[in-house]
C-alpha cells in the first residue's frame, strides 16, 4: 500500500476548518435564534401532548387521580417550554430538559398507583 504525501491532501477539508462567515452565525440580525426556534416546536409538541396525556381517564383506563397529576404536569411542561420559546437560553433549555426528565416516569407512576388504587 502507497501512502500519499501529505500535500496531496484534497482541500475539501480546508472548508470545513474555516471560520463561520457573519452570515453564517444564527445570532445574526434577520434571523431567529436557535433556542426560540426549538421553543416554538418544544410548545408545539407539548400543546399536542397535552390532550393525549388526558386520555387514558376519558377512555376509562384512568381514574381522576391521574387526570389531575397528567394535567398538572402537562401545564408545567407546556410552561417550561414556553419559557424556552421566549427565552432561548442554555438555562431555559436545561428547564426543559428537566422537566421532560421528570414528567414521563412521574406520570406513569401516577396511572400505576391510580390503576392499584382502583
Amino acid at each position: 500500500m502507497i501512502l500519499g504525501r501529505a500535500d496531496d491532501v484534497s482541500t475539501e477539508r480546508d472548508d470545513e476548518l474555516q471560520p463561520p462567515r457573519a452570515d453564517d452565525d444564527p445570532s445574526s440580525e434577520g434571523s431567529e435564534a436557535p433556542g426560540r426556534t426549538t421553543g416554538l416546536q418544544a410548545v408545539c409538541n407539548c400543546l399536542a401532548l397535552l390532550p393525549v396525556a388526558l386520555l387514558p381517564t376519558v377512555v376509562g383506563l384512568a381514574g381522576a387521580a391521574y387526570f389531575l397529576v397528567a394535567l398538572v404536569l402537562g401545564l408545567a411542561f407546556l410552561w417550561s417550554a414556553v419559557g424556552l420559546a421566549r427565552g432561548g437560553r442554555a438555562a431555559d433549555a436545561r428547564r426543559l430538559l428537566f422537566t421532560s426528565l421528570v414528567y414521563l416516569p412521574v406520570v406513569l407512576a401516577a396511572m400505576a398507583l391510580d390503576k392499584l388504587a382502583s
